[in-house]
């Protein structure tokens, strides 16, 4: 029988997708199979191609280096290319410097080394290596236990290691052990005023409050030597100083120890050679220690600032001294129907700027003080002429005194009233600060503004026991931490634990003050190798690719919900006022370049927060200590153009500090010679009040412009061809209330190039060749780190900027 099987349009469809699924399948696998044969045969199996750099003989590395004298060194190159390669290289050295007085503060050689980390504890067993009577129980015993596991078995090593004046008066004990062990261990009894190696008594004599304090032991042919502040303190012979590992400990002060290195030849670093071992002791418990200790002599307590409302009535004729107290011409005394000199304090009036700050301590009761003499000392910055700015120091309801510009005046309680004393100041020079010293001593109260008397004044019987507030009126003011010391003679023992200090700490005086790490732009000029001299000015007229007038600008949609978004609007509308300077500088001062490798540097501080806008009171300062190079810093003010408009040039080499100054249609500029020592550190300041410029260096007045105009732009510091330490930039903008401090300085370890030397050929190297080439170099210049590089082009098509290179570090022998 036939089966007839009918077959719907569907399953014609689904039959047909199947039948190109199959062909599909088949022809994927026929691609599969010439695809993986062509990646074994053509792909996998061809040859890498890669070109190598290395240092054949490493071991043979020069690493120590003696000045005048030529040295050899050998680089390989080998071609794994497929054809002919066509290769450029260039070997050569760089030469840095850590400079000595950098070294001395920041210790930059242990940044370089990989440290093993101990730690202060005061959990000191049952050491017994010391047996006196404590003298000083505030002061527990700590001990550092040594690293165990890494002993030091050379036969010959050296130790080194410091601290800074010790806290308290008794000994420090440096062992060296192992386990088991104690090999041997040195004392250094301040107490006594002996040294000791092993019990035995090696040195009379010693002082550690002198300043900071060095130790230096060298062991060698079973010989031990030990030199404290370079004074050879021990010279012993002993069998057994080796094999075992450092320890400290303390009885009767605190010698803040905050590490060791210890070393086989020279401190100088050579790769590939375990002969360094830096030890990095943890100061966090000792400082714990000593900080509980110093509290007891000092305590520092922030003030609180409160902006006060002012709802105070006064009658003029009833009272009258709230009326005329800011500008008398002579001494005259007043005398107030009111018993709390708070009331007193508070009914100062507010007229100018609606500022009315009062400050108080965080803690009351810690804040009191109780002495029967002392004094109190504080800067300030400057009230101006004409301004009705004043600051009071109020004792509890004991005495109060006020200062302003032109005035100082004593407030006190007598028979039922406050009497006033009014006197007049000595006349003051404009500058940025006032300093105040007031002693309390002997029943009177001495004034001191500037160094100068303003008066003294017998205080009422009862005048201590009690704590310092502060009312500022009518004036932004930046002021100081206020010093509260003890007079006592006792307080000159440094060994006398009793409270001798108390330090307010200011935080703004009713301006905000902040510390930045940005906020600004740095920019960086590099010199061409043959470069001889540069212009003093070419920065103060250079054409900008994007000035800050043309960012907030071209940027004015970004900064709409910006809450400082009218300083903006008003640097828009000054444009008119900031215009590029027309006529071009015609002045010129030829500065030699003394070292090409050494780039200029300025900081501009362009953030909406640190540019001054129509602002009548401001200043900026800054410190610095040159290294070398040119010797020439800078300071100044460029318009929102980058123009300079005021600048500050110290020519340290050449004893003369110049003045720059755009005055809206041309330049003028002043030379000051200025006996300037190149081996100190320096301040370099401006300061801009109502228009009047002072040009401040050391803190001295250097140079003034009167009437300039001046009240917008932006602070720039910086330096020419110089190396050198930037402090702090301190910024005040006093008007406003702002005062900022900045942190500009880079890593003061950075090593800093000095010299470069390099020396460039070109070769061809076929499939598989390679080549060595002997490299030589003879180092006159003095340094302290070279790095000897070796760079390849060309090689596998890599891009022109992005060279091969291998480089080893070499370090000046001076032995």
């Amino acid at each position: 029988m036939k089966h007839i099987k009918f077959v719907s349009e569907a399953e014609k469809k689904k039959e047909k997708l199947y039948s190109i699924l199959i062909y599909a399948m088949i022809i994927g696998l026929v691609i599969t199979f010439i695809a993986t044969y062509y990646f074994r045969v053509y792909v996998y199996g061809r040859k890498d191609s890669f070109t190598e750099l290395y240092f054949p003989e490493p071991d043979s590395l020069p690493n120590w280096i003696k000045l005048n004298k030529e040295y050899n060194f050998s680089f390989g190159i080998r071609s794994n290319e497929n054809s002919s390669a066509d290769y450029r290289y260039n070997y050569g050295i760089e030469l840095y410097n850590l400079y000595d007085e950098i070294e001395s503060k920041y210790k930059c050689l242990s940044k370089y080394r990989d440290k093993i980390y101990l730690t202060w504890t005061n959990e000191t067993g049952n050491f017994s290596l010391i047996n006196k009577t404590k003298q000083f129980p505030e002061i527990e015993d700590l001990i550092v236990y040594p690293d165990y596991e890494k002993k030091l078995n050379w036969s010959q090593y050296t130790m080194q290691t410091g601290f800074s004046q010790p806290l308290g008066l008794g000994r420090v004990v440096i062992f060296f052990r192992n386990e088991t062990d104690i090999k041997y261990f040195i004392t250094i009894d301040e107490q006594e005023n002996y040294t000791t190696f092993n019990g035995k008594i090696t040195y009379r004599g010693i002082d550690l409050h002198k300043g900071n304090n060095d130790i230096m032991i060298v062991v060698l042919d079973n010989r031990i030597k030990m030199y404290l502040n370079k004074d050879i303190v021990i010279n012993e012979k002993s069998d057994d100083l080796y094999d075992g590992s450092f320890g400290f400990y303390t009885n009767d002060a605190y010698f803040n120890i905050g590490g060791y290195t210890a070393y086989k030849e020279s401190l100088v670093v050579v790769p590939d050679q375990d002969t360094i071992w830096p030890y990095e002791i943890s100061r966090g418990f000792i400082n714990k220690k000593i900080s509980e200790i110093r509290e007891l002599r000092s305590k520092s307590i922030p003030l609180i600032s409160s902006s006060e409302e002012y709802n105070e009535t006064i009658d003029c004729e009833e009272e009258p001294f709230y009326c005329g107290y800011f500008d008398l011409a002579n001494d005259i005394s007043f005398f107030l129907n009111e018993t709390n000199l708070t009331k007193v304090a508070e009914k100062v009036p507010v007229v100018e700027y609606d500022v009315n700050f009062r400050m108080f301590p965080l803690n009351v009761n810690s804040s009191n003080i109780n002495w029967t003499d002392f004094s109190i000392q504080f800067s300030h910055t400057q009230i101006q002429p004409g301004s009705k700015g004043a600051i009071i120091l109020k004792f509890g309801n004991k005495w109060a005194v006020m200062l302003t510009r032109n005035n100082s005046y004593f407030m006190r309680p007598l028979e039922g009233g406050i009497l006033i004393d009014e006197i007049r100041n000595p006349v003051k020079e404009n500058q940025s600060m006032d300093f105040v010293n007031m002693t309390i001593a002997g029943n009177n109260l001495k004034l001191k503004i500037n160094d100068k008397e303003v008066f003294i004044k017998e205080l009422p019987a009862d005048y201590t026991d009690s704590y310092l507030e502060l009312f500022i009126k009518n004036t932004y003011l930046f002021i100081d931490s206020i010093n509260i010391k003890n007079l006592d003679k006792d307080c000159g023992d440094p060994l006398n634990f009793k409270f001798c200090e108390l330090i307010l700490e200011v935080a703004g005086s009713g301006s905000r003050s902040s510390r930045q790490s940005e906020e600004f732009r740095v920019d960086y000029t590099q010199y061409e190798t043959d470069a001889s001299g540069f212009n003093l000015f070419q920065y103060a007229q250079e054409e900008k690719e994007e000035t800050f007038y043309d960012y907030i600008s071209g940027n004015y949609s970004l900064f709409e919900d910006d809450p400082l978004m009218p300083v903006i609007d008003i640097i828009i509308k000054k444009k008119e006022l900031n215009e590029t300077v027309s006529e071009p500088l015609k002045y010129k001062i030829d500065i030699p370049v003394e070292n090409p490798f050494i780039p200029d540097k300025r900081i501009v501080f362009n953030s909406l927060s640190s540019v001054v806008v129509n602002s009548s009171n401001f200043s900026i300062s800054y410190g610095i200590n040159s290294y070398d190079g040119a010797r020439v810093e800078e300071i100044g003010l460029l318009d929102f153009y980058d123009n300079e408009i005021l600048s500050m040039y110290v020519l340290e080499k050449q004893d003369r500090i110049i003045v720059l100054y755009y005055d809206g249609s041309d330049y003028m500029t002043e030379t000051i010679s200025h006996t300037i020592n190149e081996s100190k550190s320096h301040m370099l300041g401006l300061d801009v009040i109502k228009g009047n410029v002072m040009f401040i260096f050391d803190n001295r007045k250097i140079y003034e412009l009167a009437n300039t105009g001046i009240d917008s732009g932006q602070f720039f510091v910086g330096s020419r061809n110089t190396h050198l330490e930037m402090g702090d930039v301190h910024v005040d903008i006093r008007d406003k209330g702002i005062s900022k401090t900045f942190g500009v300085n880079e890593d003061p370890c950075e090593l800093r190039l000095i010299q470069r030397w390099e020396f460039v050929d070109n070769l061809r190297l076929e499939p598989s060749e390679s080549i060595n080439i002997t490299g030589k170099f003879n180092v006159s210049h003095d340094f302290d780190y070279g790095k000897i590089f070796v760079e390849l082009y060309g090689s596998g098509g890599m891009p022109e900027d992005k060279p091969l290179e291998i480089h080893y570090w070499v370090m000046r022998d001076d032995t």
